[in-house]
């Protein structure tokens, strides 16, 4: 991981010698996938001099839904609180909360129609 991080970052300074590194290191990538290697997919000679990248890709993922799910569920109290206040019924004082999940789940835009509508349904 850091030999690629540090042939694209090569990217930035000289795009056209990063991009001949990068690919070449990928190509050596892909090699040693296919030849089952999945323990060392780069040979040792490239890994020499170079410090392990800590993967916090988990840290962040975490971190990102539990925000967002407290961005949600705020959203929906107050919309439950407030439609309490002006007399709209449950299901519909949660359409802000369903809009709020849209907007930080991007990948619910291809389902917020259906989620829209499940609303609708008896």
């Amino acid at each position: 991981m850091a030999a690629l991080r540090r042939a694209e970052l090569q990217l930035d300074a000289d795009t056209a010698d990063g991009a001949r590194e990068l690919s070449r290191l990928l190509i050596l990538v892909a090699g040693g996938y296919a030849s089952s290697h999945l323990g060392a997919l780069l040979p040792e000679d490239e890994l020499k001099d170079l410090e392990p990248v800590r993967d916090r890709t988990a840290l962040w993922e975490t971190l990102h839904v539990m925000v967002a799910l407290a961005v949600i569920g705020a959203v929906g109290w107050a919309g439950t609180w407030y439609g309490k206040q002006i007399g709209v019924e449950s299901p519909w004082s949660l359409i802000p909360a369903a809009i709020a999940a849209v907007l930080v789940f991007p990948r619910l835009r291809r389902t917020g129609p259906d989620l829209f509508m499940s609303y609708l349904s008896p």
